[in-house]
């Protein structure tokens, strides 16, 4: 249900269907796909009753990976009235099209702890930033002050940034102290972090530089 003004627009039959495919590469998944949908609503009854579709076709695409996600949806709406008033039938149309665009990254940093007398020196941190930018373009008629369209039609841009506050998790301070000197510390200190948190990254080899 949906309530607009003094309007309330009950959902009557609704439709939808997704496919996808993926394609898995080392240390990154790759995908897109497609999906189509088509929501009725119900307005009024009797003679001032009315009918409103929208139909949704669009694309996404993206990939996964241990460092951080990408999607983009590009999405088009085409939207159908016919409303009744009295013996008088309006009928009118229009289009709109949003575009989704929502990164997630992370990343790990050392931190050394002070002061020094305490059991260990230092650990990591794992933190995680989210985003997402809507842009939308509407392409609908003007009513007038009786709220029947008319064949003006208004276009209307705009966008929207959100983005959530970060968030950080400290990973397990592994005791390696027979390593100590040795140029494989903290590398063997950040993957035992991880193997203890979750698995390790896809794809990570160790290399000595």
């Amino acid at each position: 249900m949906v309530r607009i003004g003094s309007t309330t627009y009950t959902l009557e039959s609704y439709d939808f269907t997704k496919t996808n495919i993926k394609d898995p590469k080392p240390a990154v998944d790759y995908f897109a796909g497609n999906l189509w949908g088509r929501k009725t609503y119900r307005t009024g009854t009797g003679t001032n009753s009315g009918e409103v579709t929208v139909e949704i076709s669009g694309d996404y695409y993206g990939y996964n990976q241990f460092w951080g996600t990408v999607e983009t949806q590009v999405i088009n709406y085409v939207i159908e009235s016919q409303k009744k008033s009295g013996g008088v039938i309006d009928r009118w149309g229009g289009t709109a099209s949003v575009s989704i665009s929502s990164t997630t990254t992370k990343k790990i940093d050392y931190v050394e702890n002070k002061p020094d007398v305490i059991s260990f020196d230092g650990g990591f941190v794992e933190s995680q930033y989210n985003n997402s930018i809507l842009q939308y373009t509407a392409k609908l008629p003007e009513f007038d002050h009786q709220g029947v369209s008319t064949d003006r039609m208004v276009e209307t841009k705009g966008s929207l940034m959100i983005e959530s506050f970060p968030t950080s998790r400290r990973l397990l301070v592994p005791e390696l102290n027979h390593l100590r000197g040795h140029w494989l510390k903290m590398i063997s200190r950040r993957c035992t972090a991880w193997k203890y948190s979750r698995k390790i990254p896809q794809g990570l080899t160790l290399k000595k530089s």
